[in-house]
């Protein structure tokens, strides 16, 4: 030691570090934090940092108790400061600039120092590793300026991650931080408290007196996370959080700086900046975070904590909102929470792609934490883009799961404890480890780089000292013996000290047999025994009196008074430069304050009390007296020479000896039991010794002898308490008769609800089944014990209590043993018994009531499958299939009796107690009760099957179907009718205004659930039972619509039924006609929720299969012939037929497609019928049926109901329109035969279509009554509407009604249609629309034929009375009949004179409608009305007036290039009137005046402006709106008629006449723009150029003599056939083929000229033909 000593002296490091290691300098603390930190701190000074730690490694746990010695020392804080810097020299500095080398090598070391004593926290007898992370916190806390030191930051960083998964450390390291921040040096520069954390919070992007010098440190992640976690909190318990939240959602205008600023003015902490909120805190530390730091998760889940948080609910409102779009509103926020998306979707790609990478090892397991912070990150990922987080109403448990409802919900209750997915327990346990591997390489002198655990130490001699080393320890065994061999020697055993001296008493055999003298000599001992008991409770009791005292003074020991002090403050004035103040005195300071004072009295009372427990308390402590040993010695000995006398005799039969004993043993029993007090039972030994006395005696005096059996039932039940736990175990029934066995099992029910516990332990004595099967009991017997067992449990059940339960469950057993005793002798017995249970038991104990039909059930199934009340439905629908088709304890016999049973019985009950149904009576047992009839149901369809096979199909089903519905009658269905009548008088009377009683109510809908889908479950077993027939769904269809489809059926019963009926597979239904009746008849009732369950019955059936077959029967059958054409008749009548009352086989197909239809159109309006993609599978499918077998009145009034029941709006082309609407108007065309591709007719075919026309017309009113919006927004619609009826009504007349028919049916047809123009119902806007609808397509449209045009125009001139929509239609209808030319197959017959026929104008007054229809251009009209004028019986006058009225319309006529073709027609009909007419002497001069003004309008319409005139010759002359070729018509016209009146008053009618410009007489008269010489002037013209032919052609027909008057009909049709090649004028160039030249004009009338032309029979205002004309 002299060379340690001087080592020290000379401050050597060898010694110092020896002197830390081996002396008390290390390990002691007053000695160290004398000597030891001087060494410590020259060590560090000299450079030797390991040896330093190394030493501190084994030193510092001595202060983890008390860091406060150690860390106020200055010299050791110094040296830890230099151990923080050790690696901060210039050449790593210098290297930091290319390579960051940071932590260094000391500062790693120091880490892994600090991670060893967390870690190994057990070897300082701490509880955990909180004490050291205290202690390391408060040292590194205390290094000054520490929150800007990287190495201080790195090693709490450090100590933070070893923390986290720890609840204790971490819990220091939040209180550590806390202190902090609380701590007076932080409060004063503002760092500390809610105000000091706030205050920093308007310092811009750095707090400078927060723990965090920036706004994120992302290299020091854990550290950061724990003070963001700690400053979170401190803002949300100031109430910053919470009011900024209800401000912005009070205020949405206001932004988020001016409601921060109020916030923060309401709670008085000044002003604060957004820009460091917590939110954006945690948000910026997520963006530097890197994508795979394992810190990333869990800083997101505190991020998503702001992010998610909801404005907590204010009063009167019942949703929280969000308003965390306010926080990122701006340029800078908004790109903030960008670059947090991103980095979340970076951090999801690298858990993915670490997640997809193959692990190395094939048996490696994948990581499952990767799997779950993968699916974490994920569900955060879609948290930021989810808008339903932030709605009101958002319901977190609808959520999709890749959201993470329960996450969510946890963040919505602002939990913030770490979720463990988001916590890599893995890499934090990596990490941990490589700092303990490198503090034990450190320890074990194999630091790379290092010198050595201890200064001084070559490598050489480390490297022999580590041989030397593994060559000692190769043997364990050796090392170990050798190390024990160091030891002191074990000390031999102490000595047993001698026992005290205790006689036994000496017993004579007369005391034994006496036994008042037995019980005497007892007493001696067990009196001794009670009064020490009884001391020993008075002694307890008094100390508990006394504790209770000393409760009560103890608050009364201090009292606090107020207290004045006068404080002398010395005077202690600066120098002022040279000079010293004078002082004026010392100041008195007085201070009031509270002092806490002793009150002696009570400190006195205290100590009494004190004093007196402890007297009292080493008074229980003492031994108890050798008296109290001596009677237990006794009473134990006399015990044994009493049982080993009666074996004694026993053996030896000494029967009179043996009774005398057995009485004795006996009464001392008794005697010992009665012992038994709250004394005796609270002093344990004697508790003991009276316990085992007792077992001893009656083991041997009671147990297992008959004579005593009643007796001691009898003692334990009246006796009760303590004693009948003592005697009860002694209790044997089994060595009793059978008909005592009965009398005590019969006699412990009525003491069960008074004792259950001593009834419990009585009755676990009756071992039922070894009792059986020893004794044998006859039937009567067991029938006996089975009743009581069941009074029992009836009295019991109802009265439920837990103390009851374990009787209960006794009772259970033995019921269950005496139900599989010689089963099935006791199976009805048994049954009866649970049904009068269930029957009077509402309230269960433990589920024994219940229990009781799953014993019965498990009896029944035993071997095959188990039943349990925890199982699924389905579970229990399979384990019940299973057992009907492999059970072999019932017979069919035993089946259908208890089927007929517990039908009879459930009936019974329904009509006694069944105003609500069966329920409320069996609410505890319809689940067992449910799966018992489904298991009878079951194996009795399975029983009959198997036992009928063979018989009459039809039949069985009809009587297994009569059987399975009897038995849930009572159950499920509504009763009602005849049954009433068996109800008591009291229900009667009570429900005389119901028609039906329903089978439960709402509140027993889930019981019910239960009831009917086991009788659901039966139907469908009985269906699959019988493959290739649905006999079993039509009997079930036919059970629904008779007691389910009413009115008086609620839908609380409708729900459960449709449900599970709507389960049973209905598509492998083949309704019959009177299945398909049965639909009709309930679609046909207003019962709402029925119609919804027909029509998803009807959608699963193959309806094609079904009507393919019974038209092949129809066909077979050879009843009927299909007709070829609509019109066709039925050659047969429908008849019932000679077999069997049968239907004909074509009425039956009618029939069935006709309630098809009926019932496809009226499901397709049920909205939960609409959504089924099979009902449009059906509709695509319907469209090939034969829906031509639909009769008219049948098709009427379905077409009425779809008419009123549907939206209007479907008939219109809407790009909404529902598909199932298209399909059903599709439906409808082919059930009327209204489509083009039509085969097959039905004799009503015609009719059908007008009615589907009427109805589509209807709607299409209807929809505009409706929506006048649509109509006014949308007109466009309707017209395309309309325009698709009468496209559709074209190609379908056309292609399926031959052409002799198509003029009637086409009236029809345009008569329905037209009534959109001309109905009343109709609006003036609808009406406008329409028309307009009709003139497009007859303008527009592409026409096939003239098979509907002709009767459209004819019933338009008859229908359509408003002049503004008639005048249009006859227009277009005109001109599309003729301007095709010849219509094939209509060659010759499409003429002005056939259509004229048709046509109806009005006799009265036409005027009107003349000059509307001239005044727009419709000349066409004008001219037909020209021609079917001038087939009435009128006389010249007539003709003169229609003249006149021409010729005025013509001067008020503005012609332009579409009125060319009307007003060719108007002149030629004009000009065979003037034909007419000059040859009669009474017009002459009328008619001379208008053929001067027709000139004169031929003139002014030949004007060409543009090339002649004044105007013309300075490029102003004005185009004429006619063509050249119609001007060149009017001028030849006009010129010719101006050369045929010579004079005044005469007309040129024959050739010889004089012409005036050929002969040379001018006419005085006539029209100077048009004479031959203007005529002849054409020819030079160039506008004329192409006209050239023409043009000369006219003026040699002009200038012949031999044309007079007459022949300008044929001027006019040379014209025409040279000039203008429009169908509409072919007409007119028939003349000149026909009229030579001066002909005469025709005078036959217009039918003898046009043998085509027919009058239709009901053509209206319409004067018949006259032969010929009248002049």
């Amino acid at each position: 030691m002299h060379v340690v000593k001087r080592g020290i002296m000379d401050k050597k490091p060898i010694a110092l570090f020896s002197a830390l290691l081996l002396t008390t300098w290390g390990h002691s603390l007053p000695e160290f934090c004398e000597h030891g930190v001087e060494c410590i701190h020259e060590l560090v000074s000299q450079g030797r940092y390991e040896a330093a730690i190394s030493a501190l490694g084994h030193i510092t746990p001595l202060f983890f108790s008390q860091p406060e010695d150690i860390i106020t020392s200055t010299r050791f804080m110094l040296a830890i400061q230099k151990c923080l810097t050790a690696d901060q020299t210039y050449i790593t500095m210098a290297k930091s600039l290319v390579a960051s080398n940071f932590p260094g090598k000391i500062l790693s070391l120091l880490a892994a120092m600090i991670v060893y004593h967390i870690r190994n926290y057990s070897r300082y007898n701490l509880s955990s590793g909180g004490s050291a992370v205290r202690f390391w916190l408060q040292l590194l806390i205390g290094i000054p300026e520490w929150v800007h030191d990287s190495s201080v930051l790195f090693l709490l960083d450090t100590i933070c991650q070893q923390s986290f998964t720890h609840p204790a450390c971490w819990q220091e390291v939040i209180r550590g931080f806390s202190e902090v921040m609380k701590s007076s040096e932080c409060q004063q520069s503002g760092g500390g408290g809610v105000i000091g954390l706030l205050s920093w919070l308007t310092a811009g992007t750095t707090a400078p007196h927060s723990l965090l010098v920036r706004p994120s440190a992302p290299q020091f992640p854990w550290f950061t996370v724990a003070v963001l976690m700690l400053e979170t909190q401190q803002e949300l318990s100031s109430g910053l959080w919470k009011n900024l939240l209800i401000e912005l959602f009070a205020k949405p205008q206001t932004t988020l700086e001016e409601a921060l600023k109020k916030v923060s003015d309401d709670l008085g902490l000044g002003p604060i900046s957004s820009s460091l909120l917590s939110i954006y805190r945690w948000g910026q530390q997520v963006v530097d975070l890197p994508a795979d730091h394992p810190a990333l998760p869990v800083t997101l889940q505190m991020y998503f904590t702001l992010h998610l948080a909801r404005v907590p609910p204010q009063p009167g409102q019942y949703e929280c909102s969000s308003v965390v779009s306010r926080f990122y509103q701006g340029l800078l926020n908004s790109a903030f929470l960008g670059k947090i998306k991103k980095k979340v979707a970076s951090a999801v790609e690298h858990h993915e792609s670490c997640s997809r990478q193959e692990p190395e090892d094939e048996e490696e397991i994948p990581d499952p934490q990767l799997a779950e912070t993968t699916k974490l990150l994920l569900g955060m990922q879609a948290w930021l883009d989810e808008s339903r987080l932030y709605e009101p109403s958002v319901y977190l448990p609808a959520l999709p799961p890749h959201l993470l409802p329960q996450k969510l919900m946890q963040i919505f209750q602002g939990n913030w404890e770490p979720w463990p997915e988001a916590v890599n327990q893995k890499t934090m346990e990596e990490s941990a480890q490589k700092l303990l591997r490198l503090w034990e390489q450190h320890r074990n002198g194999r630091s790379s780089g290092s010198s050595s655990g201890s200064p001084s130490v070559s490598p050489e001699h480390r490297q022999k000292h580590s041989s030397l080393r593994n060559s000692k320890h190769n043997d364990p065994k050796q090392s170990i013996l050798k190390r024990l061999d160091t030891y002191e020697p074990p000390q031999p055993l102490p000595p047993i000290p001698p026992r005290s001296p205790l006689h036994t008493p000496c017993l004579q055999d007369k005391t034994l047999v006496d036994q008042e003298a037995l019980i005497y000599l007892v007493r001696r001992f067990t009196e001794f025994l009670v009064e020490h008991s009884q001391a020993v409770n008075l002694w307890l009791s008094e100390m508990c009196a006394l504790d209770c005292v000393y409760r009560e003074v103890l608050p009364q020991l201090w009292t606090n008074a107020d207290t004045k002090a006068i404080l002398n403050a010395e005077c202690k004035p600066p120098k002022v430069g040279r000079q010293q103040p004078k002082c004026s005195g010392e100041a008195s300071i007085v201070i009031e304050f509270s002092e806490a004072r002793l009150n002696e009295r009570e400190n006195a009372r205290i100590e009494q009390n004190r004093e007196q427990y402890e007297a009292v308390y080493q008074r229980c402590q003492k031994p108890p007296p050798l008296q109290l040993c001596q009677a237990a010695v006794s009473l134990e000995a006399i015990i044994t020479i009493l049982v080993n006398g009666f074996r004694k005799a026993s053996v030896e039969h000494d029967q009179e000896k043996l009774a005398l004993l057995l009485t004795s043993g006996r009464e001392l029993f008794y005697h010992i039991i009665q012992l038994t007090s709250d004394d005796t039972s609270f002093y344990p030994p004697a508790k003991q010794l009276i316990t085992s006395c007792a077992e001893v005696l009656g083991q041997e005096f009671l147990r297992g002898h008959k004579d005593c059996q009643e007796g001691v039932v009898a003692q334990v039940l009246e006796w009760g308490g303590e004693l009948g736990g003592l005697l009860a175990p002694h209790f044997t029934p089994a060595i009793t008769t059978t008909r005592t066995f009965l009398t005590l099992y019969s006699s412990l029910c009525t003491h069960a609800s008074v004792a259950p516990d001593h009834t419990f332990m009585l009755l676990s004595k009756f071992d039922i089944e070894s009792w059986l099967s020893n004794a044998h009991p006859n039937g009567s017997d067991q029938t006996e014990l089975i009743n009581a067992v069941g009074a029992a449990l009836s009295s019991l059940l109802p009265r439920p209590h837990p103390s009851l339960l374990m009787v209960l469950e006794l009772y259970r057993v033995h019921l269950r043993i005496l139900l599989n005793y010689k089963f099935p002798e006791h199976y009805t017995e048994v049954l009866n018994v649970l049904l009068h249970i269930s029957s009077n038991t509402q309230e269960d104990c433990g589920g024994v009531s219940s229990g009781l039909w799953y014993d019965l059930i498990n009896t029944l199934s035993v071997g095959l499958v188990h039943f349990t009340p925890d199982m699924d439905r389905r579970a229990f629908i399979q384990a019940i299939r299973d057992f009907a088709q492999h059970q072999t304890r019932l017979s069919q016999s035993m089946v259908e009796d208890t089927l007929k049973m517990l039908s009879s019985y459930f009936v019974n009950q329904r009509l006694e107690f069944g105003l609500y149904g069966l329920y409320p009576k069996y609410q505890l047992h319809i689940q067992p009760i449910a799966v018992f009839l489904s298991l009878v149901s079951h194996t009795y369809i399975v029983t009959t099957f198997h036992t009928n096979w063979g018989a009459s199909q039809d039949e069985l089903i009809q009587e297994v179907w009569a059987a399975v519905e009897s038995l849930w009658t009572g159950w499920v269905a509504p009763l009602g009718g005849r049954d009433r009548l068996s109800c008591p008088a009291w229900l009667r009377h009570l429900t005389r205004d119901i028609r039906l009683l329903l089978p439960w109510a709402p509140s027993d809908a889930t019981s019910a659930d239960m009831m009917f889908a086991m009788f659901s479950a039966s139907l469908e077993f009985m269906h699959e039972h019988l493959p290739g027939t649905s006999r079993v769904l039509s009997l079930t269809l036919e059970y629904y619509s008779a007691t389910y489809a009413m009115r008086e059926v609620k839908s609380h019963v409708l729900v459960v039924v449709h449900t599970h009926l709507a389960a049973l597979p209905w598509h492998h239904l083949h309704p019959s006609l009177q299945d398909t009746l049965i639909f009709s008849k309930v679609v046909e009732q207003y019962l709402p929720e029925c119609h919804s369950f027909i029509g998803g019955l009807l959608i699963q059936i193959s309806w094609s299969k079904v009507l393919q077959a019974a038209l092949n029967y129809h066909t077979a059958a050879n009843c009927t012939q299909l007709p070829d054409s609509p019109h066709s008749k039925v050659s047969k009548q429908h008849e019932n037929s000679t077999h069997g009352g049968s239907l004909d086989p074509a009425l039956v197909a009618s029939k069935l497609h006709t309630c098809l239809l009926n019932l496809l159109v009226r499901i397709s309006m049920e909205p939960s019928v609409r959504q089924s993609a099979l009902l449009q599978t059906l509709l695509l499918e319907a469209d090939m049926f034969s829906w031509w077998l639909v009769d008219g009145d049948s098709f009427q009034r379905v077409v009425n109901w779809w008419v009123m029941s549907c939206d209007p709006r479907i008939v219109l082309t809407l790009p909404e329109r529902n598909p199932v609407d298209i399909a059903i108007i599709q439906l409808l065309h082919r059930a009327a035969g209204y489509t083009s591709d039509a085969t097959s007719f039905h004799q009503d075919t015609a009719a059908k279509r007008g009615l589907l026309v009427r109805a589509l017309v209807r709607l299409t009113t209807s929809a505009a009554a409706r929506h006048k919006a649509l109509l006014s927004a949308k007109p466009q619609v309707f017209t395309a509407t309309i325009l698709g009826f009468l496209t559709h009504m074209e190609k379908t007349l056309i292609a399926t009604v031959p052409k002799d028919q198509q003029w009637s049916e086409g009236g029809v047809l345009s008569t329905e249609v037209l009534a959109l123009v001309s109905g009343g119902a109709s609006s003036a806007a609808l009406q406008e629309v329409a028309s307009s609808a009709v003139v497009t397509w007859l303008s527009d449209e592409h026409h096939p034929s003239p098979g509907l045009l002709l009767p459209l125009l004819s019933t338009a001139s008859r229908t359509v009375l408003h002049l503004n929509h008639r005048n249009p239609i006859l227009q277009a209808g005109l001109n599309a009949l003729f301007k095709h030319g010849d219509w094939y197959g209509w060659e010759g017959e499409v003429t002005w004179s056939r259509v004229v026929s048709v046509l109806s104008f009005p006799l009265t007054n036409p005027s009107a409608m003349l000059s509307l229809a001239a005044e727009e251009g419709q000349l066409l009209v004008v001219y037909a009305h020209t021609c079917w004028r001038r087939l009435q019986s009128i006389s010249c006058a007539d003709n003169l007036l229609l003249l006149t009225f021409l010729c005025d319309m013509l001067e008020t006529l503005i012609p332009n290039a579409e009125m060319e073709i009307g007003l060719i027609l108007l002149l030629s009909e004009i000009l065979k009137i003037l034909s007419l007419l000059v040859h009669e002497k009474g017009t002459i001069e009328s008619t001379w005046h208008h053929c001067q003004t027709l000139t004169s309008q031929l003139a002014l319409w030949a004007e060409d402006r543009e090339t002649t005139g004044i105007l013309a010759a300075i490029g102003l002359g004005r185009q004429s709106p006619l063509s050249v070729g119609v001007r060149l018509i009017c001028r030849t016209l006009g010129t010719f008629l101006n050369l045929q009146m010579p004079r005044e008053g005469v007309f040129r009618t024959h050739p010889l006449h004089t012409h005036s410009d050929i002969d040379g007489s001018p006419s005085n008269v006539g029209n100077e723009a048009c004479t031959l010489e203007h005529l002849r002037g054409l020819c030079s013209n160039t506008t004329y150029a192409g006209l050239a032919h023409p043009l000369t052609q006219a003026i040699q027909f002009v200038e012949d003599p031999a044309h007079c008057l007459p022949d300008v009909h044929v001027l006019l049709a040379r014209l025409v056939a040279d000039i203008l090649s429009d169908p509409v004028l072919h007409h007119l160039t028939h003349l000149l083929s026909t009229t030579a030249p001066s002909a005469p004009p025709p005078s036959l009338p217009l039918q003898e000229q046009h043998p085509h032309m027919y009058l239709p029979s009901n053509t209206s205002a319409s004067a018949p033909l006259p032969s010929t004309y009248e002049c």
